[in-house]
């Protein structure tokens, strides 16, 4: 554990130190949570990119108290554009963030789709989601420190195995270095066990070291109803659950991207 920390710390100073305008982008869950607690804990304020959807304020409430209690300077930006994965096992909607200032400097950010359940507020993929107001940015940063680990897998990409500690944008977007790489979950538990890192509570069983299985304030999950559209599930009409009329499927009006891997994945 020692030496993982070590390493992590090595590879912060390395970014800091080399860079002109490092970030780092959290999300505020268990991984980040552990990363922010090594950057603060070398003593360093970094400027935090954090992106959240507009629709689910009460998933991001744990956030918003770490952002308030640590006084973190945070900042968030509209996608350049929004599209639907069909992932390894499960369905995706994808913001894509600008993350340069040139053409094709693009972040992919999936997030799990989970089906509408009784009682609770869904969104519409087509109308809602799909046609959320996007725009452009001026982008400042040349590095950004991710919590992303190599041990990491999803429902998404599969294994998402990182290839390298830091990812060269290669002038056109910003570069990505890994502290948490060669890190495991049974090591970011004993970090947070053993540094008292804080963990949002309505998303982790921390005593058994593990997410609960409701996602309702889970923000890498979202209620949305993508039933017309649904690649995996190819239909000519459906009743639309918003609405309760029949409609046609609109499958040919949607944006499908593929998954792209290039220094992660399998």
């Amino acid at each position: 554990m020692t030496d993982k920390v070590t390493e992590a710390q090595k590879l912060i100073e390395h970014v800091c130190s080399t860079y002109n305008a490092p970030a780092f982008m959290c999300s505020f869950g268990k991984d980040s949570m552990v990363l922010l607690s090594i950057i603060e804990g070398m003593g360093l304020r970094l400027p935090v990119i954090f992106h959240r959807d507009p629709w689910w304020p009460k998933k991001y409430k744990f956030a918003d108290e770490q952002i308030a209690k640590r006084e973190l300077e945070v900042y968030d930006y509209p996608p350049s554009a929004m599209s639907l994965w069909d992932g390894e096992s499960i369905m995706s909607f994808v913001s894509h963030y600008q993350t340069g200032h040139r053409q094709g400097a693009i972040l992919s950010l999936p997030k799990n789709i989970v089906e509408p359940e009784g009682g609770k507020r869904f969104l519409c993929g087509l109308n809602e989601v799909l046609k959320r107001p996007t725009g452009a940015f001026n982008y400042p940063w040349d590095c950004v420190l991710i919590a992303h680990k190599s041990s990491d897998e999803d429902q998404i990409a599969g294994k998402v195995t990182l290839h390298c500690d830091v990812k060269f944008g290669g002038g056109i977007g910003p570069d990505a270095a890994f502290p948490l790489r060669n890190w495991t979950d049974e090591d970011v538990w004993n970090y947070t066990e053993a540094n008292s890192v804080p963990q949002q509570p309505d998303r982790y069983d921390v005593a058994n070291r593990c997410e609960y299985l409701d996602k309702d304030t889970n923000s890498d999950y979202a209620h949305v109803c993508i039933a017309c559209c649904d690649k995996s599930k190819p239909v000519s009409s459906v009743i639309c659950p918003k609405t309760g009329y029949e409609v046609s499927s609109a499958l040919h009006a949607v944006p499908y991207t593929d998954v792209r891997l290039d220094y992660f994945g399998e």
